[in-house]
């Protein structure tokens, strides 16, 4: 109580000790929220949008993850760093580059694989159309899918007499 006492009177013997003792520190829970959180969702969000292809938001993710934990990581006062190579290295990094490696891989794979015309077209035209309500294989509200191929069209969710059935958009198959 007496160092609490001298501390708040400036003693200088006292604020130099605590000084050596209580570094000052960046809140790393911050950091965190704001690489791993806010940015990464920004990065995944434009890339999912700008990049019409399946997967890619999912890889940039797969990526994107170990390296803002990797960066938050510098801000953190945690575990025991492992001297690796000559180097302090955090579990944490350690934990991060097989991550990293396995996203790379996974961005490899979904930039180099071929996806089918017919799937593109179906994402190309419900992505033109803007965001849509897809429940259970169905789709509420979906103008302009025209032009759909008329077997690629899924059947729309009806209300008749507050009772809930499907119906098919194609008149010729109401028999």
């Amino acid at each position: 109580m007496e160092i609490v006492n001298l501390s708040r009177e400036n003693h200088p013997y006292v604020i130099n000790l605590l000084r050596q003792i209580l570094l000052p520190r960046i809140p790393s829970q911050l950091v965190e929220a704001t690489t791993e959180g806010l940015l990464l969702f920004i990065i995944c969000y434009t890339v999912g949008l700008k990049w019409k292809k399946p997967g890619v938001a999912a890889a940039a993710f797969a990526v994107g993850y170990p390296i803002m934990r990797i960066i938050g990581e510098q801000f953190r006062d945690g575990d025991q760093p492992r001297m690796i190579m000559g180097h302090l290295i955090s579990l944490g990094v350690i934990y991060s580059v097989p991550m990293l490696i396995l996203g790379l891989i996974f961005l490899a794979w979904v930039i180099l694989r071929r996806v089918p015309d017919a799937e593109l077209a179906k994402i190309r035209a419900y992505s033109a159309v803007g965001s849509k309500n897809i429940e259970n294989g169905t789709i509420k509200n979906r103008p302009g899918t025209d032009a759909l191929p008329q077997h690629e069209k899924a059947p729309i969710e009806t209300a008749a007499n507050g009772a809930s059935h499907k119906s098919v958009t194609d008149p010729d198959t109401s028999k």
